[in-house]
């Protein structure tokens, strides 16, 4: 299917591009590789091609190994060929994505090949001057105790997102937490249905959760925005820098609740280490540690690692990342 894409590209450039100005391609997605073997049809030479992809066979370790394997060799060959064109170029989402990128595959990252992953602020106003009570989730057909606090993950069910490191940390500790509510948002919509099953085996030996099988985002904004809610996860250990490590940021400001992020991906991109709590999800002894330590912590100390987020969640405005973007690689 990408070869049919990039074909298709080809003919669209072609047909579209003016030879007599100055064009810029941004390959937004790994499958847009293939296209630096495809390149060579586009008649017009006056093109500067950047390609973004937003995962690699490496990094996302899973799946059919024979389908894995075949996808590295592949993906190897692309940027081999793009480092040897002078009009192209691979652009890195965030920081530790292009360490695993330069770790993996022997690419290189200057200060100017990043367009690092970000928010536009203005889809979200609506919801950051509201809060809401654990009985406003009844619209949702979710019932929780008035007084529960609130323990949140979201995104889409897959390996990659660390759903079921959570679940195993939340199954050591829940007796040990009980006014706290353990909430997964995790659609079923990523095609790892055993994976689905395999989060709900192990929290139907706990109590006091839900799992939701919708991809509905007002409700992972009312829960962030909801007082009783004490701690965020980002588990996720394959992700180059997920959108969910951001939102969490954007949405702590006046609330409660602090975030603990996994360390073993990007999405430790979105906060400095006084800004959240670090875990290696893949521990659960660590993660549970971490969860009680999070849910426990005295409100001033809490306070004061909530409010630092306010002070670098403007590094993540998209508009002022893309016009950085375009003043320093396409003028």
């Amino acid at each position: 299917m990408s070869g049919y894409a990039c074909v298709s590209l080809v003919t669209a450039l072609n047909l579209i591009l003016d030879p007599n100005e100055e064009n810029f391609v941004l390959l937004n997605d790994t499958p847009f590789l293939f296209f630096a073997k495809y390149k060579d049809l586009v008649t017009n030479e006056n093109i500067k091609y950047f390609y973004f992809p937003l995962s690699t066979g490496k990094n996302h370790a899973f799946g059919d190994k024979d389908w894995r394997n075949n996808r590295i060799r592949v993906e190897q060959k692309c940027f081999n060929l793009i480092s040897k064109d002078s009009r192209s170029k691979v652009v890195a989402l965030g920081n530790r994505f292009a360490e695993r990128m330069s770790e993996d595959y022997g690419l290189f990252f200057g200060k100017d090949d990043f367009l690092q992953n970000g928010l536009f602020f203005d889809r979200y106003s609506n919801y950051l001057d509201k809060k809401f009570a654990n009985q406003d989730f009844k619209k949702f057909g979710i019932e929780v105790e008035k007084d529960s606090k609130l323990i949140f993950a979201w995104g889409r069910c897959s390996i990659a997102k660390g759903f079921k490191e959570l679940a195993l940390a939340w199954a050591k500790i829940y007796k040990d937490l009980p006014d706290h509510f353990l909430i997964l948002q995790m659609p079923n919509n990523s095609g790892e249905p055993e994976y689905f099953k395999e989060v709900q085996d192990i929290l139907k030996n706990t109590s006091r959760y839900i799992v939701i099988n919708d991809f509905n985002p007002e409700i992972w904004k009312t829960v962030l925005r909801t007082e009783n809610t004490s701690v965020v996860c980002i588990p996720s250990l394959m992700d180059p820098f997920p959108h969910t490590s951001i939102e969490a940021k954007l949405f702590s400001k006046d609330m409660n609740f602090l975030t603990i992020i996994s360390d073993v991906d990007g999405a430790v991109d979105a906060f400095n280490t006084g800004e959240a709590l670090y875990v290696d999800a893949r521990n659960p002894e660590e993660f549970s540690k971490r969860l009680i330590e999070a849910a426990t912590m005295d409100t001033e100390s809490r306070r004061k690692i909530i409010d630092r987020n306010q002070g670098t969640i403007e590094i993540f405005n998209f508009p002022k990342i893309l016009k950085k973007f375009i003043e320093n690689n396409l003028q």
